[in-house]
């Protein structure tokens, strides 16, 4: 009997981890290579590209589906590396994963943002349960999730006219 409840309890715990690292199908475990079909050089271009920006961005490989993204409005996907570091990039694991959309003008960021904000957290709530902090703002409304392994933050920004999504692991 103590076998069986350690086996459920190991595939609970490996379950629950599984789920965490899966952002709308990019599996925030994987490495460089695997996520961006990219060259180390690649890496090293972007870096020098952005020499201020605090990560080295890049999008996912074509071999990623982002239909999860494009279902809710989202397009520009992003996946976010360390600056500065040396090791093997078959270990090198993103930060950070983004997705967000510009709208044109503000007529439509009041009437499709608002809505497209709500769709994206109705979503979010799905996958995460309710918000940990919720900031209603004059310039941007915000949803914050978090757990001892990730935070998730969606922006509606009235200063940008954009929607923003981020997925950030904490390890």
């Amino acid at each position: 009997m103590k076998f069986v409840l350690s086996v459920c309890f190991w595939f609970t715990i490996l379950n629950v981890n599984s789920q965490v690292s899966n952002f709308y199908g990019i599996d925030m475990n994987k490495d460089w290579y695997s996520l961006t079909d990219l060259s180390k050089i690649s890496y090293e271009i972007y870096s020098h590209e952005f020499p201020d920006a605090p990560y080295v961005s890049a999008p996912p490989c074509k071999a990623i589906s982002l239909a999860q993204f494009n279902k809710l409005g989202l397009g520009d996907v992003q996946l976010h590396f360390e600056r500065n570091v040396n090791s093997d990039f078959h270990f090198f694991k993103p930060k950070m994963c983004s997705a967000s959309k510009v709208y044109n003008d503000d007529a439509t960021f009041n009437t499709v943002g608002q809505k497209e904000y709500s769709n994206v957290k109705s979503d979010l709530i799905q996958k995460y349960g309710q918000p940990t902090q919720n900031v209603n703002g004059t310039v941007a409304k915000t949803s914050y999730w978090n757990s001892t392994n990730y935070e998730v933050i969606l922006t509606l920004d009235l200063n940008t006219l954009e929607l923003l999504l981020l997925y950030q692991t904490k390890d």
